[in-house]
């Protein structure tokens, strides 16, 4: 199944690029309140913005590589 990358602006899916890692977000409250933070994203209508259990984010937004803010 295609994945693509949740952050705002990024294009990148695993289609395009196989070598990418794509990480689903935490389950750990506070872990993924810090990554849904980092991301910065918003609805459409201006609310929250929420992930759900099919949401990734590539491995290009992480600093050390690992997938940890």
């Amino acid at each position: 199944m295609p994945k693509s990358c949740c952050a705002v602006g990024c294009s990148n899916n695993n289609v395009k690029d196989k070598k990418l890692s794509f990480h689903i977000f935490p389950m750990d409250p506070d872990r993924r309140t810090k990554w849904v933070n980092a991301v910065k994203r918003v609805e459409p209508d201006g609310s929250e913005w929420t992930p759900t259990h099919t949401t990734v984010l590539c491995g290009e937004h992480f600093l050390s590589g690992k997938n940890r803010f």
